[in-house]
């Protein structure tokens, strides 16, 4: 029969033995994971989820850079249609179709979903990002190619975009246009017959004397034709 003052010392060496046991023991350990920062997903199998290629140091560089969750911008990308396709962003996209990807701790900070995956893929983001296959939200690295801006506006030349582009924000098409063709054409014709000012031209038809000196001058409201030309 054990004392009752001897209870509180067989409790406390009772502790010491547990916890010299504990210690001596190697410690309980989950299995280890693949972090979603050290793999990205594979495109042989179209649509998988399978994460089995490694990161190299220069693609993990970029995530690291620009803040990209890996993970989250492979699952808005839609591979369904086979490895040869265009792979379509299925996220946010601007007025122009391109897609737009949230990057670094800013909540308003974004980068075209294509120089996402060009960065991703290659671990670099050149100073402009071309498509191949003229598909504003296609993220498919196979049709993507690095250049500078110069060679991007040449490649959209090259493919009558920029033509276009250029085509609806002449003269009167101009969203901050105040004046018509015709009224160009008048103010043109009238200028070059004399008898009147610019300054005075410019108080009639409720516009600045620069502005004007540029039709007269032919700098704007220049005719479709001559546009086309030029560009």
């Amino acid at each position: 029969m054990i004392a009752a003052w001897s209870q509180p010392h067989a409790r406390k060496r009772a502790r010491k033995r547990h916890n010299s046991q504990a210690a001596s023991s190697p410690p309980h350990r989950l299995a280890s994971r693949p972090h979603h920062a050290d793999t990205v997903r594979t495109p042989g199998n179209p649509g998988a989820c399978a994460m089995a290629k490694k990161l190299s140091a220069k693609q993990q560089a970029f995530i690291d850079e620009y803040k990209i969750n890996a993970q989250r911008f492979q699952r808005l990308v839609d591979r369904s249609s086979g490895n040869d396709a265009c792979w379509p962003f299925t996220g946010a996209k601007d007025p122009a179709g391109y897609g737009r990807y949230h990057v670094g701790r800013s909540r308003s900070s974004s980068m075209l979903s294509h120089r996402v995956a060009f960065g991703l893929a290659y671990g670099y983001l050149p100073e402009a990002v071309c498509h191949q296959c003229d598909n504003p939200e296609c993220c498919n690295p196979a049709h993507l190619f690095g250049g500078t801006r110069a060679i991007n506006n040449r490649d959209m030349a090259d493919k009558g975009r920029c033509a276009r582009v250029k085509a609806a924000l002449w003269g009167e098409k101009h969203h901050q246009a105040r004046l018509t063709d015709k009224d160009a054409e008048a103010i043109k014709t009238r200028y070059l017959a004399g008898g009147v000012s610019q300054r005075a031209l410019a108080t009639q038809h409720g516009v600045s004397q620069r502005t004007i000196n540029k039709i007269v001058r032919g700098i704007s409201f220049r005719k479709q034709s001559d546009h086309e030309v030029t560009t």
